[in-house]
């Protein structure tokens, strides 16, 4: 999609019908997970506990990296064995349902939300924040009767949906109706500065992308 189709609300190729209502608001990119560490150590000193180059982590010691600064939902990061980079294989990725798909935080500051599950999903008192939800402006609020059918895009734009805009380092949280978290996207500074996007569209974890494609899949 081009970057000026912003209040789109398509499905993707395999998904159904779009939103039904039409919505007023709303790492250093990731890291591929692997099993563990391969090879020797690039250095005798691997295992001491301190990061020493070419070392980008040691034993405990993760240079204050964790899961959700490469762009996955949570889980616990470790250091390979060989302390050449991180294991993410316990990083966690969204369940199936709606996921935070893409945003930016130039210009309108989109967010697209992805329905990557089976069923449609009402949106009705579900909330979208960013870093600072205890101010009541920085909180958008889906109106009643919002469908997300599956496989469909929802686009909540600066100005004509949420009223909040996006930081240089910031975060966005969606949560249910009941207020529980289903995603969030943090991000670090200039990484949205164009677009911060799941790889592959809607299941994988953030990373910085060079195009926005907001109402269309990120791969």
């Amino acid at each position: 999609a081009s970057c000026s189709d912003f209040k789109t609300q398509a499905a993707s190729d395999g998904g159904g019908g779009g939103a039904t209502s039409s919505v007023a608001t709303g790492g250093t990119g990731g890291a591929s997970t692997s099993d563990g560490g391969s090879g020797g150590s690039l250095s005798g000193e691997c295992g001491n506990g301190i990061i020493e180059i070419p070392e980008e982590c040691d034993g405990e010691k993760l240079a204050e990296t964790s899961c959700a600064n490469l762009g996955f939902l949570g889980g616990t990061l470790t250091c390979h064995n060989d302390c050449s980079g991180f294991n993410t294989s316990s990083c966690t990725l969204p369940s199936a349902g709606v996921v935070i798909n893409e945003l930016s935080s130039s210009e309108n500051d989109f967010v697209e939300l992805f329905n990557n599950g089976d069923d449609t999903i009402d949106l009705s008192g579900w909330q979208l924040t960013d870093q600072s939800p205890e101010l009541e402006e920085h909180v958008y609020l889906f109106p009643a009767d919002t469908l997300l059918d599956p496989g469909a895009y929802l686009v909540l734009i600066k100005g004509e949906d949420h009223i909040f805009g996006l930081g240089n380092n910031d975060k966005v949280v969606l949560n249910n109706a009941q207020g529980t978290e289903q995603d969030n996207a943090n991000y670090g500074p200039g990484e949205a500065d164009l677009s911060y996007c799941r790889i592959p569209n809607g299941a994988g974890p953030f990373t910085i992308c060079d195009t926005p494609t907001p109402g269309a899949t990120n791969d």
